[in-house]
């Protein structure tokens, strides 16, 4: 039997352990990250990127400017699952708390 299988870009740095493309057939980019507690990502944004977070275990905070200056901050957790979504040209960092 031949099955497909890919390698995974993988990358590791202050802010987490992150693991790239892990479906490559589909449109756009899924990273999964590792981060330990204190880790964050500080403010950025994209000019055509959207990005989607879920926390599996723990619990980051993120904060989100919009193109307007609204302001939102979130904690995802393990405990309350949702999902938050980043529009382009949205300010967002998050830190693992």
């Amino acid at each position: 039997m031949n099955l497909l299988n890919y390698d995974i870009e993988y990358f590791k740095d202050h802010r987490a352990e992150r693991f790239f493309d892990l479906f490559p057939g589909l449109a756009g980019q899924i990273t999964v990250s590792v981060i330990k507690p204190g880790q964050f990502s500080g403010w950025h944004k994209h000019k055509n990127q959207t990005d989607q977070f879920f926390v599996a275990k723990g619990i980051v905070k993120v904060g989100v400017i919009s193109p307007s200056g609204e302001i939102l901050e979130e904690h995802l957790s393990s405990t309350r699952p949702k999902t938050i979504v980043i529009p382009p040209h949205h300010w967002h960092a998050w830190k693992s708390l």
